[in-house]
């Protein structure tokens, strides 16, 4: 059964209760179950308009990091706050565009974690982090993460042949941080299922893509112009 047929149960099992409750002349709208039946419904079409998304980027204060222009946002560094509508609508999007008939969500240490998770209660799939740490647990895999400002080492665990994988992202900037998590899932053997990532500030995506015979897909476009993040 795939996710969509699930979702469908849901809603039915969720209206069909709040009918029984309506009969016996209680209140038909508790809080949780007004929730899920929002997020269900939301869950189908997602908010292709990304509006929240796109007006958050208007204040977003730029850093420098060497000659590189670091856009500071809720969805990359957790900071200013992050609204749960926001990250709501970009979760929906996700699974909008996005292939979720996997087994596990795969999510680079750091701000991948909050999307992996939001997306793991959506979706009802577990995911999995890729940690700077070693751990030494049988099966780890280590590879390095090379990005425009920084280099390390990134550590797998959890995920084993055969697998059917989804990759989440927050930001593609240089690509090395996706360079090295597809090298590690396909020297495991486990398969790729699809690849989301939040913001895309790389301007030859295409090339990363034929590089790593992977299909990339972002929700919004972005580049610091002057100062301020624009929307290609």
């Amino acid at each position: 059964m795939n996710y969509k047929n699930k979702i469908f149960i849901k809603l039915s099992i969720t209206f069909d209760a709040l009918l029984k409750r309506a009969k016996k002349g209680q209140n038909i709208i508790p809080h949780m179950s007004f929730t899920r039946i929002i997020g269900a419904i939301d869950m189908m079409g997602g908010n292709k308009m990304l509006d929240l998304l796109k007006k958050s980027l208007k204040n977003s204060p730029i850093v420098k990091k060497g000659d590189y222009d670091y856009f500071v946002h809720p969805i990359t560094d957790g900071i200013p706050k992050m609204e749960p509508e926001l990250l709501d609508e970009v979760i929906s999007n996700i699974v909008d565009i996005g292939n979720m008939d996997c087994e596990k969500i795969v999510a680079a240490e750091a701000m991948a974690i909050p999307l992996s998770v939001a997306l793991s209660m959506r979706i009802e799939k577990p995911y999995v982090v890729i940690r700077k740490r070693r751990y030494g647990l049988p099966g780890e895999v280590s590879v390095e993460q090379v990005t425009g400002y920084s280099k390390s080492s990134m550590f797998v665990n959890g995920v084993y042949e055969g697998d059917k994988v989804l990759i989440v992202d927050d930001v593609l900037s240089t690509g090395g941080t996706l360079r090295a998590i597809v090298k590690a899932l396909r020297t495991i053997g486990a398969e790729i299922v699809d690849t989301i990532i939040v913001f895309n500030k790389l301007e030859n995506k295409k090339e990363l893509e034929d590089e790593l015979n992977l299909k990339i897909k972002t929700l919004l476009d972005v580049e610091v112009v002057e100062g301020e993040v624009v929307v290609r």
